[in-house]
């Protein structure tokens, strides 16, 4: 995370880049929110539902009971020192999403022919596409591809040389 780490950059300001980036490349329906898990990004664009999901580390991660103290955070309780260190991974969290989106927004507008464009738009954005049970095609994939490589059963990555 050395691209976020550190930020001081606030979930607040980093959702309205998102918005902005994806207003800019002609989204609609934008929703971004924050549950006590997560935060979720949703849009439609090019007829399409996607959403990307920011998953938030458990408080109790950040309880380091007798851990050294700063300046800082010399007069902060156990409590509140975890609940700064979790808001921080939040922010860094949320600017590595703001960084994923504007990259794949900014790689396919680079794309000149339009054909080509959209299909860069498919490939990057499949696996957030939302399905119809409203889970994503990366969680509708995700158990088939483990069971697949589990049991052995991908193709070689070259096929086997033929006789000449």
């Amino acid at each position: 995370m050395a691209y976020a780490k550190g930020t001081t950059v606030s979930v607040a300001r980093t959702k309205a880049e998102i918005e902005e980036s994806l207003e800019k490349f002609g989204a609609t329906s934008i929703v971004i929110g924050t549950q006590p898990d997560r935060g979720i990004v949703m849009f439609e664009l090019q007829g399409r539902r996607f959403r990307f999901t920011v998953k938030y580390p458990d408080l109790k991660k950040f309880f380091v009971f007798g851990a050294n103290r700063n300046q800082h955070t010399a007069k902060l309780t156990d409590t509140q020192l975890a609940q700064t260190k979790l808001d921080q991974a939040k922010k860094e969290r949320w600017r590595l999403l703001a960084m994923l989106i504007k990259i794949k927004l900014e790689a396919i507008g680079e794309v000149e022919e339009k054909e080509d464009r959209l299909e860069l738009f498919k490939n990057e954005f499949l696996a957030y596409t939302v399905l119809p049970d409203n889970s994503t095609v990366g969680e509708w994939a995700e158990p088939h591809l483990i069971e697949t490589y589990k049991n052995n059963t991908m193709l070689p990555m070259l096929p086997e040389g033929g006789k000449k």
